[in-house]
C-alpha cells in the first residue's frame, strides 16, 4: 500500500518499515517534499493529519486490501515453485553452472558437453 502524500511528514519521523517488510522503508521517503507540503498548515491541521497518518500506519497489517494482495502474491509464488516448467528451468540452469565451474568460466554456450553432469 502506498502512503498518501500527506503521510510523508509523519513517515519520515518513524524508524520502521511498512508491515515489517524491508523493501519499503518509511525513512526513505522524500523529507524536503514532506516538510514543504506541511509548511502552510495551521498547528491544528498538522495535528489532524498526523493522527490520520498514524492511524493508517497502525492499521496497515490488518487492512483487508493489503492482506488480499499478500495472499494473492503468496499463491502465485507457491504455484511458481511447484510448476514443472520452473523446476525444469532451474535444473537446466544448475547444469550450466556446474559446466561453467568445471570449465573454470570458459565460454561453453552451444557445446554438447555430456561428460560433466549428464545429457541435457
Amino acid at each position: 500500500m502506498l502512503l498518501p502524500a500527506r503521510c510523508e511528514h509523519i513517515a519520515t519521523n518513524l524508524n520502521r518499515t511498512v508491515s515489517g517488510d524491508t523493501f519499503f522503508t518509511l525513512s526513505s521517503l522524500d523529507k524536503p517534499f514532506a516538510q514543504k507540503w506541511c509548511q502552510n498548515f495551521t498547528p491544528e491541521q498538522k495535528e489532524s493529519r498526523m493522527d490520520t497518518c498514524a492511524d493508517i500506519l497502525n492499521n496497515i497489517d490488518t487492512d483487508p486490501s493489503v492482506l488480499a494482495v499478500k495472499a494473492k502474491a503468496m499463491a502465485i509464488l507457491n504455484y511458481l515453485t511447484e510448476a514443472a516448467d520452473f523446476q525444469h528451468c532451474f535444473q537446466q540452469w544448475k547444469s550450466r553452472m556446474e559446466r561453467c565451474r568445471y570449465r573454470q568460466g570458459e565460454y561453453i554456450e552451444g557445446e554438447k558437453v555430456a561428460t560433466v553432469i549428464g545429457n541435457e
